[in-house]
């Protein structure tokens, strides 16, 4: 039985600046920002990190009005 846990899929939320990380083990964390700039650094590291692995990258459509 595997027992490392790891980053399955990531949810981004572009309009609300935030992120759900969901993993193997069916954990989920979530991350709000404060800022765009903030926003678009987290994004840039998830990106990163994910680049050579088999996780996930999602985003939520955009609410229009």
């Amino acid at each position: 039985m595997d027992t490392e846990e790891y980053v399955e899929s990531v949810l981004v939320d572009v309009c609300s600046k935030s992120f759900k990380m969901f993993s193997n083990l069916g954990d989920e964390q979530s991350l709000t920002c404060e800022t765009t700039e903030q926003f678009m650094d987290v994004l840039s590291v998830v990106k990163y990190a994910l680049e050579d692995d088999e996780a996930n990258l999602y985003y939520l459509d955009p609410v229009t009005v």
